[in-house]
């Protein structure tokens, strides 16, 4: 990772990298892919499932021609960087969804 890529810690917005009671310089980087569920894909396995039944369950997977029924796109992707004082377990510090949701309307209102 080049410098310019570091982002500011998500948590409390200080570069990541900054220096607290003298611990290692370490930071964490979060990658979230959002996955999208291929219904097509999805039903074309399920119904040839169905179709064995219950009981021929591994029947149905041989046939099955093993879609993937799940697909991430790299452009729903976020990227989260927490500096060590934000990742540790703190009374104060906003959970990962709430991350989450600030990086996707930061990456919303510079789109």
């Amino acid at each position: 990772m080049r410098a310019r890529e570091i982002k500011p810690c998500a948590g409390c917005g200080r570069h990541p990298l900054h220096v607290e009671d003298g611990r290692r310089i370490t930071f964490f980087v979060l990658t979230v892919d959002r996955a999208v569920l291929d219904e097509r894909a999805a039903r074309s396995t399920l119904g040839l499932a169905m179709h064995f039944g219950s009981d021929a369950a591994g029947l149905a997977d041989v046939f099955s021609p093993d879609p993937e029924i799940v697909k991430t796109h790299p452009q729903l992707r976020t990227v989260l960087h927490l500096c060590e004082g934000c990742a540790g377990v703190q009374p104060d510090a906003p959970s990962l969804f709430e991350l989450l949701e600030r990086e996707v309307a930061a990456e919303e209102v510079e789109a």
